[in-house]
Order: structure tokens, then sequence, then C-alpha cells
């Protein structure tokens, strides 16, 4: 497995970084990435004074539409280690898996609003994992091409450019119920 670790950044603000290579069974523990909303429950310390309001609204508009952010980047590792690692300079990285194209066009429209506010940066996470960067996403499928335009997607053995038509493809119209 390829792995990085990012420091917290020095009194420049050079965050250096550490790639290593590791064996599954190397591997202590692994867990999903935090929710936004318990980054937000958490009133995590050290965040630039504007953050808290602006990822509690963001937090609030997403729920009502159902969807739920995880988070990555700086914001988590200093969830994680309680370090230093935001600035004033650093972005908010989310994760976002639409369930639906509903969720995906509502979720784009959230993220591009909020972002007037907050410096949000992140990927959308497709069903199959592929991952496109959410600001690359609106700026071809809402604002350019739509179905026709690539994107770049990033999965776990390639990185390529695939058409919006087709990742749309993969999602329902809504959010389909839960069978009982």
């Amino acid at each position: 497995l390829c792995v990085g670790i990012a420091l917290p950044p020095d009194a420049q603000g050079n965050k250096p970084r550490i790639a290593l290579r590791v064996t599954p069974q190397e591997v202590a523990a692994s867990r999903a990435p935090f929710l936004l909303r318990d980054i937000v429950a958490a009133r995590l310390g050290g965040l630039p004074s504007s953050w808290p309001a602006g990822l509690a609204e963001l937090q609030q508009h997403m729920e009502r539409a159902g969807i739920f952010l995880s988070v990555f980047g700086s914001l988590a590792w200093q969830a994680v280690t309680a370090e230093p690692y935001l600035r004033a300079s650093s972005d908010i990285d989310l994760l976002f898996c639409p369930r639906s194209r509903s969720q995906l066009e509502g979720g784009v429209r959230l993220l591009a609003w909020q972002a007037m506010f907050l410096p949000l940066d992140g990927e959308i996470v497709f069903p199959d994992g592929g991952a496109v960067s959410w600001k690359e996403w609106r700026q071809v499928a809402v604002l350019g091409a739509g179905d026709l335009g690539q994107v770049l997607v990033k999965r776990a053995n390639r990185v390529a450019l695939e058409r919006v038509g087709s990742l749309m493809a993969a999602l329902p119209q809504e959010v389909q119920p839960c069978a009982a």
C-alpha cells in the first residue's frame, strides 16, 4: 500500500510530507473519514475564526438535503492529532458521495454557494469509487459541456478522463428508499 503522511506546518508554513510503502499486515487500524457533522459537533480548536459558523451552516444545508460530507486533508489531520495543521490559507477538503443525480446536482450547488464564504475543496466519490474534483465537475458538467464533457477521474488503480454522462448514468435519478 502507498501511504502519505503530512506533518504539521513548520514556522515558515511548509508542511513536510512523508511517502511510505507498507504491506497490509503493517496497518494496525483504519477508519472511514470523519463526517463533517462530527467535526462541527466537536468544536475543534485552532480553526480560522470564520470557519466554525460557516461549517455549521454548510452542515445544516447538506443535512436538510440528505447529504453527508466527510472530511480529509489538514482538517482531518488536526482532528486526529490535535496538532496545528490548519493555517488561514488552508482549504477544507470534503468528500461528497451522492446517492442520486438529484443529490449530486443539489450538493454541487450547495458546495458552490458555501465556497463563496469558505475555502472549500474536495471530491465527488461515485458509487464505483471513482473520484472527481467537485470544482472540475461544476466547471464541466454544470457550466460547460454537460453530459458530453470529460472530467479527470481518480480510481484506485488508474487516472483517466471520462465523460460526465457515463458517471451520471451510474446514479439513479432520485434517492431510493431503503428496503425493509
